[in-house]
């Protein structure tokens, strides 16, 4: 039997309160039409003054990363996919029920916020709540965020909460995708096919790679986890005349206190080559054979070094 920590026994009282009231605490569909950041970058350069003429409003939605409770009003900040935005709420502007709903909340629980734009008088760009919406309860307490998540493992261990209290981590899961894009995007330009190869195959590869091997029950076969590209790589050449190939290929290593992962994208091999690790791409181009020695030449190299260990 689980046993559970005092402010985790506290916060599913709160959900259970919550249910009470008659709203689902752990989320339904929400519509938001802005993020922090966008708000943050249109607003920062307008004066305090002027803000009193404006009557802009939007919608955001994030987790609470701060609350300033004060009485019949507060300050709290939520953080969305771009960043964080500080939020006003008044129990004259939401009404006394909305208000003690909020008043429940807890750090990491996730919300919805509609209200019209502002400036404190520090110059803080933020959202005066009009309509305050509950969308999930967290019932775990985040990291206390001085310290913030510093165990290297309980990092790699958990890592949606690493991407919570860490910046950083935040930028490179959003950059690592946009950097896989601009070089398939390149390589499309240039007529190479992406190709998917099996992830489970039911001959070992890897030369004296130890396998991972596994059961497929309706087949009634023994299978292993995919480690070289050899086999596929030399099918295509067979089957499709494909001269030239692009290996994704993945590289990890642990080490003694941190874990790096190095993936090295975009390295040309001929129809001799063979590759390591993921994603195969390959362009159905022949040529004569000083056509493709000159192809050869060019290397498409780029390494991504990440201070953490990365997923699949």
């Amino acid at each position: 039997m689980n046993e559970y920590t005092e402010q985790e026994l506290v916060r599913r009282e709160k959900a259970e309160k919550i249910r009470e009231m008659g709203i689902d605490p752990f989320g339904h569909r929400f519509e938001r039409n802005a993020y922090s950041k966008d708000i943050k970058d249109k607003y920062e350069s307008i004066p305090h003054d002027e803000f009193e003429n404006m009557d802009d409003t939007a919608t955001i939605a994030g987790r609470i990363m701060f609350i300033r409770k004060m009485g019949k009003a507060s300050f709290f900040t939520i953080q969305d996919k771009l960043g964080s935005i500080q939020v006003y709420i008044s129990i004259n502007d939401v009404g006394e029920e909305t208000y003690n709903l909020f008043k429940s909340a807890d750090l990491g629980d996730i919300v919805g916020v509609y209200g019209k734009i502002m400036k404190t008088r520090t110059g803080e760009v933020t959202i005066k709540c009009l309509e305050y919406t509950h969308l999930v309860k967290a019932l775990k307490p985040l990291p206390e965020k001085f310290h913030g998540l510093t165990d290297t493992e309980e990092r790699y261990r958990r890592r949606y909460v690493d991407l919570i209290m860490n910046e950083d981590a935040r930028k490179v899961a959003f950059t690592r995708p946009k950097i896989i894009r601009c070089i398939q995007n390149y390589m499309d330009g240039l007529g190479f096919t992406e190709v998917e190869t099996p992830v489970l195959t039911t001959l070992l590869t890897g030369a004296s790679a130890r396998p991972f091997i596994t059961h497929h029950n309706t087949q009634d076969i023994d299978m292993y986890l995919r480690i070289a590209l050899e086999l596929p790589l030399k099918r295509l050449l067979v089957g499709g005349g494909w001269h030239e190939c692009l290996i994704l290929k993945f590289i990890s290593w642990v080490g003694s206190t941190r874990r790096r992962i190095n993936r090295t994208m975009g390295q040309r091999r001929n129809m001799n080559g063979a590759g390591a690790g993921g994603r195969l791409v390959a362009n159905r181009r022949g040529g004569s054979g000083s056509q493709l020695g000159n192809r050869n030449q060019r290397r498409y190299d780029l390494n991504v070094a990440f201070g953490g260990a990365g997923g699949k």
